[in-house]
């Protein structure tokens, strides 16, 4: 009697779980169609805003189409939501869980299954179809849908996984996906420049090996970024390789040194589980991006982490003065990162003891920092010496202009430096301040201080960098700031922040919306990216190198010399043979000189001009015509017009414009 009175209190307690459980999933459904809705309502509406702006509604039954089956999901979603108040929510659940057994049936069908779907928002947006998928919204109900079927994938392919944590590495290598896909376009063979700058950086890489490729033994090495070039430079000790290989080599460089740090950060924070490394390395990835952190300074980060010990001082000076050396032939703003970055990892990992005086405990991380910044000043000086190149060239950076405007929404940038910072680095200051408030005596107080001064001053001096003339179109110069809140934002979230006072109660976790918002503002500043690829028309490029190559035969053939002030890669992988190289005058160089307004520089440019020094100049065409802050880079175009564009049309004329495909080019002759 008794056994059988046990056995129904036992069925009663197992009914009264399960009724919980059920209660609890019944919750989570809920929320997931909410989100579902408002993010298909508000891709809805942006169908609508662009359709109307194309003026395509309702005579295109694409539109159309795409219209109505937005329309319908919202609707099917919100039957779905109303059910989970009635007894159909749990009919729902059992349907989701029926279908998950089904699909652990073919675990080698749900893995491929997930592999294609990695690709299918690059497709979406950068596909054919893009075009219907320009609007921000829409990217994000697409990369949600996308994300829940691959969560529901990967929540069958393993009996262990808990689909609350399938679904944020669902979005997340997603989201990796396709930012790693934006970089296709740049792999190709067009011979002229994808961008701006974008062929320069392959001739200042050139420089290293100027004589062999070029003959000339004087060229001097490059004075802007030089340890980008360094890194640009390697495919050059190979010869003759295409350039459609450096562009791939490039690439590799964004992706692999990237991932190379954010493989290092979850070493470093002794994550076993490889469920949350492929996550955390898959998340520092996009948070890196949205600098995004350049791969020259990704060096100094990759160093610090793989190798510093914040136990072995010696050591630890030696990889500070390692990194800091590269640091000095870089940027000026990243002469004390290696030293920061160590300061802040010895915070992190060494708590203050009792016994230890403060001018101890703080001696290791202050003359990591002091002698990383002289080796990096010093470094940068031997670096001058050896270049062979004027040293007032590399203080252009100390000499230009600031723009304090950009750090607010501007024509430059949209967003503005200060709001866009804000919002990609809230969730983790918010997580950092959060837990040292929490338990404030788990940590003493000088170390809370300590990396609060890291970070502070590193915000700031980012902040100002980014208002420098030439700069405030993105985060790329937040970069150092970005690495270091990642850093001890991730120590905190992993429970490596090693406590002075151990306090009986764990370190508690954030709360999900605040551990989304972490895991989710990434994904947000990737989504605003990319967009239909459009690759350059070939034929047409052939065919205007054709004619430049005719017109600079000709010239040569008389004697003449020319200057390609845009377009110098032509030369650097014998595009175009015969020519002896102007290296004076390239065009990224001239911009950063014109941004500096050095007179000095500009004196010898238009004696040049007037003596007609060139018989040909090979530039993009040329206009008077000032712009003002209204225009992205207003003030940049308005300093290369008074110091190049007007010296160059007053003694020189277009002879011809080449339409490449992608932008003209001009090839100048002296005005009579």
């Amino acid at each position: 009697m008794e056994g059988a009175r046990a056995s129904e209190r036992l069925s009663t307690e197992r009914q009264v779980i399960d009724q919980e459980q059920e209660g609890v999933l019944v919750t989570h459904l809920r929320r997931i169609l909410i989100l579902t809705l408002m993010l298909n309502l508000g891709a809805l509406y942006q169908i609508v805003q662009l359709a109307n702006d194309l003026g395509v509604l309702p005579t295109s039954w694409k539109w159309m189409s795409l219209l109505v089956l937005f329309a319908v999901a919202a609707v099917i979603e919100l039957i779905f939501l109303f059910a989970t108040w009635t007894p159909v929510g749990g009919l729902l659940l059992q349907l989701l869980v029926s279908t998950r057994k089904n699909l652990q049936r073919y675990r080698l069908f749900n893995l491929l299954g997930f592999v294609i779907l990695l690709g299918l928002l690059p497709v979406l947006i950068m596909g054919p179809y893009g075009r219907f998928f320009e609007g921000f919204l829409l990217r994000l109900f697409g990369l949600w849908c996308l994300g829940l079927l691959g969560a529901t994938l990967l929540y069958a392919i393993n009996d262990q996984w808990a689909w609350s944590n399938t679904l944020p590495l669902s979005l997340l290598l997603i989201a990796g996906v396709y930012r790693i896909a934006i970089f296709i376009p740049w792999v190709s063979a067009f011979p002229f420049s994808l961008g701006y700058s974008e062929g320069s950086r392959y001739y200042f890489a050139s420089l290293f090996f100027g004589e062999r490729i070029y003959g000339v033994s004087s060229l001097g090495w490059p004075v802007l970024h030089p340890s980008r070039y360094i890194l640009q430079a390697l495919p050059f000790l190979f010869r003759e390789i295409p350039i459609e290989i450096h562009r791939l080599w490039q690439v590799l460089l964004w992706i692999g040194m990237t991932v190379a740090a954010a493989t290092l950060l979850t070493k470093r924070l002794s994550i076993t589980d490889p469920f949350k490394r492929v996550l955390w390395i898959t998340w520092a990835f996009l948070f890196m991006f949205q600098g995004p952190v350049y791969y020259h300074l990704q060096v100094m980060v990759i160093i610090i982490l793989w190798a510093a010990d914040s136990s072995r001082f010696s050591k630890t000076m030696a990889v500070v003065i390692l990194a800091s050396a590269w640091g000095g032939i870089s940027r000026i703003n990243w002469y004390p990162v290696p030293g920061f970055l160590a300061a802040a990892l010895y915070f992190l990992e060494k708590p203050k003891l009792d016994g230890l005086s403060l001018r101890r405990y703080l001696i290791r991380p202050f003359l990591w920092v002091v002698a990383g910044s002289i080796v990096a000043f010093g470094s940068q000086a031997v670096y001058i010496t050896l270049s062979g190149n004027q040293a007032a060239w590399f203080a252009s950076s100390v000499n230009s202009p600031l723009f304090w405007y950009r750090l607010l929404p501007s024509a430059t940038y949209e967003t503005g430096v200060l709001p866009a910072i804000l919002f990609a680095s809230s969730p983790l200051i918010f997580l950092i301040i959060s837990t040292a408030r929490r338990r404030p005596l788990r940590w003493h107080p000088i170390r809370l201080l300590g990396l609060g001064t890291i970070l502070g001053v590193l915000l700031v001096g980012s902040l100002v960098v980014s208002t420098k003339i030439g700069g405030g179109d993105d985060l790329h110069n937040l970069d150092a700031f970005l690495v270091n809140l990642m850093v001890i934002g991730s120590y905190l979230l992993f429970k490596r922040f090693v406590q002075d006072q151990y306090h009986g109660d764990s370190i508690t976790q954030p709360a999900w919306q605040v551990m989304a918002l972490i895991l989710v503002v990434p994904t947000l500043f990737m989504l605003d990216l990319g967009g239909p690829v459009s690759f350059p028309n070939l034929e047409r490029a052939n065919d205007a190198l054709a004619q430049l190559r005719d017109i600079v035969g000709e010239t040569t053939a008389r004697g003449g010399n020319i200057l390609f002030m845009s377009e110098r890669h032509l030369l650097t992988f014998g595009f175009i043979d015969g020519v002896e190289l102007e290296h004076q005058y390239e065009k990224t160089f001239l911009m950063e000189m014109a941004m500096s307004d050095n007179r000095e520089y500009f004196d010898a440019f238009d004696a040049d001009l007037e003596a007609h020094r060139f018989t040909l100049i090979v530039t993009n065409p040329q206009h008077i015509i000032y712009k003002g802050r209204d225009y992205t880079f207003g003030e940049e175009d308005d300093a290369w017009v008074r110091n190049v564009s007007t010296p160059l049309l007053k003694h020189y004329q277009n002879k011809v414009i080449l339409d490449n495909g992608r932008a003209p080019i001009a090839i100048m002759e002296p005005k009579p």
